[in-house]
This record gives C-alpha cells, sequence and structure tokens, in this order.
C-alpha cells in the first residue's frame, strides 16, 4: 500500500471516531516564537519559522493509535494586530498540516481566532477594525471546540484538551474535555502563577506532550 492509499485509508476510519485530542499550537506543538523579534514579536509569522517540539511527532502518532482525532484550537491575535494576514495564517497552518502527514499524522483541522477584544479607551491603536471584537472562539472562550464538536460529532466528555495556558484550560474545562497543561512553552509560568486548588483542577501536569501518552491511553480505555 502506498503512501496516498495509507492516508486515505485513515481519513476513512476517523469517520468513525467520536473523541478529540485538542491541541493548542505554538508552545504545544511548535515551538513559540521569540519576543525579542523585530517583526510580530511572540508570534510565529513566518513558515521558515516553525519548529515540531521534540517528541510531539511520536505522541500524535500514539494519540491517533489510541483512537483520537487530532485537532488544533489556536489564538492568532497576530491577525488582529495586523502582524500577518488571515491568508497567511492559512498559509502557514496548511504547511503544518504538510508537515505532519510527512509522518502519517493527520491534523484532522485547525481551528483558530483572529479577533482581539475591544481595547480600553486609547489602546485601540495598531487593531485591524473587522477583527476588533469580543467573540465565543478566543480562547478560555469554548467556541473552536464546540465547532469541532458540531462538525465532525465529537463526544467532548471523552476528550481531551491540551496546551500551555490557563486559557487552553479554561476553554477545554467549558467545553467539557479533560484538561492537560503541558510545561513546553509557556507551560512553566503558567504553573508557577496558579495556586494549589487551581493545579487540583487540572487533570494532568506533564513535563511534555510526549509524557501525556500513558495517560491518555489508560483515559482511552475507560
Amino acid at each position: 500500500m502506498n503512501f496516498s492509499m495509507k492516508m486515505e485509508s485513515k481519513f476513512y476510519m476517523q469517520k468513525f471516531i467520536n473523541k478529540a485530542i485538542f491541541l493548542d499550537r505554538d508552545g504545544t506543538l511548535i515551538a513559540g516564537a521569540s519576543l525579542k523579534k523585530r517583526k510580530a514579536p511572540g508570534y510565529v509569522s513566518s513558515i521558515r519559522e516553525i519548529k515540531i517540539l521534540p517528541g510531539a511527532l511520536q505522541a500524535l502518532k500514539l494519540f491517533q493509535q489510541t483512537g483520537y482525532l487530532l485537532v488544533v484550537v489556536t489564538n492568532q491575535s497576530a491577525v488582529a494586530r495586523g502582524f500577518f494576514t488571515e491568508k497567511y495564517l492559512q498559509r502557514i497552518n496548511r504547511h503544518l498540516q504538510k508537515q505532519f502527514a510527512r509522518h502519517g499524522i493527520i491534523l484532522k483541522k485547525i481551528y483558530y481566532c483572529p479577533h482581539y477584544p475591544p481595547p480600553v479607551a486609547g489602546q485601540a491603536e495598531g487593531i485591524v477594525k473587522r477583527y476588533r471584537r469580543k467573540c465565543r472562539c478566543r480562547k478560555p472562550e469554548p467556541g473552536l471546540l464546540l465547532k469541532a464538536k458540531k462538525e465532525f460529532g465529537l463526544n467532548l466528555k471523552k476528550s481531551v484538551m491540551v496546551g500551555d495556558s490557563l486559557r487552553d484550560i479554561g476553554a477545554g474545562r467549558r467545553a467539557g474535555t479533560k484538561t492537560v497543561l503541558v510545561l513546553t512553552g509557556q507551560g512553566r509560568k503558567t504553573l508557577k502563577n496558579l495556586s494549589r486548588k487551581e493545579r487540583e483542577k487540572i487533570d494532568l501536569i506533564a513535563p511534555t506532550l510526549l509524557k501525556t501518552t500513558r495517560w491518555i491511553k489508560k483515559l482511552s480505555t475507560k
């Protein structure tokens, strides 16, 4: 069976999967961009900047083998800030999907929020007007996860949200998924700022994406 046939087979099988691993993008799947760079500081703004984090490929293969759809949900307010266009963001995301596909990994869909909430008076400078809004898709709002649920018929109670920020955890909690905080990206900073009570509400805290696989495999059998 050639590569194309294998991928078609995987797509066919995924029609019958009703649970997902929701993955944050920057800091969870790929390395976040430096805050010190001149253009779009803190945002991955070029295909050349995409660097898949160590262990991510192996982790996603294991999630896929365990019977989960892989869905990316990402805040991308760089679009609202005018750092790059929504069209270019889509190009970056397509490239990322192709990179994973070369390893037999299907990122079923990448959902993104390009918006930025209306700033307080005097802070609207640089925000593109059409994206300046309070929305239901910017994490910690659950809109992106709910959209995936509707599109793919997902059971959110059987699904997991994985990310490196409190926004990711909040989105998963509001959508009704299990939640995992990884200590890559902003994860360690996030953990440091959490109270003991807040930490206890997170289903799993793991150093890397790869270190979540055993727990998620066990979860899938329940």
